[in-house]
């Protein structure tokens, strides 16, 4: 018996195929063919992961507000650590530090992770609360040492009059 011809027209749309073309292009930073690949893929189906992907991706092309409407729509579908992470992160780019605070710390609330210590003790730097930011540079530093992270210590512990201890996190940062 012959082969039977390909039938195009059994091809169709897969929301999934989308989600997951977007995140491929997001990890090789082609951010704006991702957006355009998750944007198709919820048209076709609401997915929180695909609003969180979303709002990573506009977060990368600096689209501030975009993101946060992205993140807010995922987590309105899922409550996840890296959404709220994500919130925060754009929140602190566009210098609300209490909001990002109030993310970070939601994030912490689901998982603990080194970066959203890292990134809450910036926020919390930057608001001159900087004993609330050594405990986070601290804690971001039992799970993972990371120069950076040394570094806002470091600073914290400046602006707290602990030189010694300052001088310290700077030679490890």
């Amino acid at each position: 018996m012959p082969a039977q011809p390909l039938d195009n027209t059994k091809i169709h749309e897969e929301w999934n195929a989308y989600k997951d073309l977007g995140a491929s292009l997001s990890r090789s930073q082609q951010f704006q063919a991702a957006i355009d690949a998750f944007n198709k893929s919820l048209a076709l189906h609401e997915h929180w992961n695909t609003y969180q992907d979303l709002g990573w991706a506009l977060f990368h092309t600096q689209q501030f507000q975009a993101a946060i409407d992205a993140f807010n729509k995922s987590l309105a579908l899922h409550e996840h650590w890296n959404t709220y992470k994500g919130l925060g992160s754009t929140h602190f780019h566009t210098k609300q530090y209490q909001a990002a605070i109030d993310a970070f710390n939601k994030s912490l609330e689901i998982h603990e992770h080194w970066n959203t210590y890292q990134d809450l003790g910036w926020a919390l730097f930057h608001t001159q609360q900087y004993r609330a930011a050594i405990d986070a540079f601290n804690k971001s530093l039992e799970i993972y040492e990371d120069w950076h992270t040394y570094q806002g210590l470091g600073w914290a512990l400046f602006h707290t009059q602990q030189y010694r201890a300052a001088i310290d996190a700077f030679n490890k940062s």
